[in-house]
């Protein structure tokens, strides 16, 4: 079983968010899914944190992860011909497409990207954007 991402790197992306007067978003994962893997890695040269954790419930796969940019995002995301889904909730827009048996939503809030994607029909990702921004 995989650890839980240190401390000290949480404190670490906290603190980076928190420089730009912002808070960490986390999404509340659902029932049955297990943490399979966590990757966190600062790039030596630009400084950009890179965070992401894997979940898995049976065949079904679930992932949450984000990036503190340091200036305009270059992450490329595949898709397939279906349509982009602008979706916005608590004021920012999601971005939901397919691609290759997955779901995929990504946002930007300032210069952190988060992304999530899915097994396609294992999560409501509409449900999971919503779960970001409960708190208690």
């Amino acid at each position: 079983i995989p650890a839980p991402l240190p401390a000290k790197n949480l404190d670490l992306i906290q603190a980076r968010l928190a420089e730009q007067g912002q808070s960490l978003y986390l999404p509340k994962i659902p029932q049955g899914f297990t943490q399979a893997q966590s990757q966190f890695y600062i790039d030596p040269t630009t400084e950009e944190i890179f965070w992401s954790e894997l979940y898995t419930r049976g065949n079904e796969n679930l992932m949450f992860g984000l990036i503190l940019n340091k200036g305009i995002s270059q992450t490329v995301y595949e898709k397939d011909d279906t349509p982009v889904e602008e979706y916005v909730y608590h004021g920012t827009t999601h971005y939901i497409f397919s691609n290759n048996g997955t779901t995929t939503a990504t946002w930007m809030v300032e210069n952190t990207e988060y992304y999530m994607w899915a097994t396609d029909g294992a999560v409501d990702m509409k449900e999971l954007i919503r779960s970001v921004y409960e708190t208690g």
